[in-house]
């Protein structure tokens, strides 16, 4: 399996034993943003994600640790593909979810410009589309 770094601002206590074990058996010992810089130059597979339903961790916070992803040391595509299709990877459910391909379900984020440019268009999604329902409408 894939060690996996999370804001531990907004994890379960499971979650993070979980992270914890994993760090151990990679030789990691912290938090610390270096272990990500490390692991992201070792090639291992970072993927993002949030507890979200959890009081208190809001949907938005995958679109900051999308930009955390960045900010240490990966291409605004290789974080972006830690919120996505590395996640899915990590889940097995790659052939289901992570990209937009026919027969998947359709999970998108639509934002206004070009992510690529900057992060934090993540992060004020113009519009949010879950299983092929519009659950957050484009705002006038």
């Amino acid at each position: 399996k894939f060690p996996i770094f999370t804001d531990p601002h907004t994890t379960t206590p499971s979650t993070l034993m979980h992270i914890e074990r994993l760090m151990l058996k990679f030789g990691l010992t912290s938090y610390d943003a270096a272990y990500l810089e490390l692991a992201y130059r070792m090639g291992i597979p970072i993927a993002t994600g949030t507890d979200c339903g959890v009081r208190g961790v809001l949907p938005e916070h995958l679109a900051r640790e999308i930009r955390m992803v960045h900010e240490h040391g990966a291409s605004h595509m290789a974080a972006i593909k830690a919120g996505t299709i590395n996640g899915a990877r990590l889940l097995g459910l790659e052939d289901e979810i992570g990209t937009v391909s026919a027969g998947k379900l359709a999970d998108l984020v639509l934002v206004e410009g070009d992510p690529l440019t900057d992060l934090r268009r993540l992060e004020r999604p113009a519009m949010v589309i879950q299983r092929g329902r519009i659950v957050h409408p484009v705002t006038a």
